[in-house]
C-alpha cells in the first residue's frame, strides 16, 4: 500500500535514527508494550548544540486505519493514560495517525467531549467536529469513526452512574 506516514522513531535501543541530514539524533531509551499501547521513552539530541529533549511516545496499536474499534474502553483508557503522562508544565499533546484526520480526529473529538463532561458543559458532537474541520479539513473520515465518538462518550458517561442505573436506563 501507499506509505502515508514514515516511522520517525527507532524500534530498538541500540540503533538511533539520524534525521535532518544528520543534524539530530533520535534515540529510543526504553520501550514497554501493553495490550493496546506501546510506550516509548525517546531522547532527541541536536547534534550541533548537544541540546537534548526527552519525550514519551504513546502509540495506540489496535485501531485500524479508516476503521473504528468495537470496544471503546481501550480508547478511553488510552486518553486517560495520555493525560496522566502529560506533566502540567509541558506543551500541547501532539496527536496523529497516518493521514492525521481519521483516527486523530476521532480521538481529539472524544477528548474534547470528555473535557466538556468534566466541565459540566453542553456537549454537541457535531459542533466539535465542525470546529475541528475548520482547523483540519476531513477530520473524521467515516461514519464508523463518527459513531465511535458517541459510543465512547456513552461508555464514559454510563461508567459514572451508580451501580444498576445503566440497566434501569436500558429498560425504560
Amino acid at each position: 500500500g501507499k506509505v502515508k506516514c514514515h516511522r520517525y522513531w527507532p524500534d530498538n535501543t541500540r540503533l538511533p535514527l539520524n534525521i535532518c541530514d544528520g543534524g539530530y539524533e533520535v534515540r529510543l531509551m526504553r520501550h514497554k508494550s501493553l495490550e493496546h499501547v506501546d510506550i516509548s521513552y525517546i531522547r532527541m539530541t541536536d547534534l550541533h548544540t548537544q541540546h537534548t529533549h526527552s519525550l514519551m511516545h504513546l502509540n495506540f496499536t489496535t485501531w485500524p486505519d479508516h476503521g473504528a474499534p468495537q470496544d471503546t474502553l481501550p480508547i478511553l483508557r488510552y486518553i486517560r493514560l495520555v493525560h496522566l503522562c502529560q506533566p502540567p508544565e509541558a506543551g500541547p499533546t501532539v496527536v496523529h495517525c497516518s493521514a492525521g484526520i481519521g483516527r486523530t480526529g476521532a480521538l481529539i473529538t472524544i477528548d474534547i467531549a470528555l473535557a466538556l463532561v468534566a466541565a459540566d458543559a453542553k456537549i454537541d458532537m457535531q459542533r466539535i467536529v465542525q470546529d475541528l474541520r475548520r482547523q483540519r479539513q476531513g477530520v473524521i473520515q467515516t461514519k464508523d469513526q463518527y459513531t465511535l465518538c458517541y459510543r465512547a462518550l456513552y461508555e464514559a458517561l454510563t461508567s459514572l452512574l451508580p451501580e444498576g442505573t445503566h440497566t434501569q436506563l436500558q429498560q425504560s
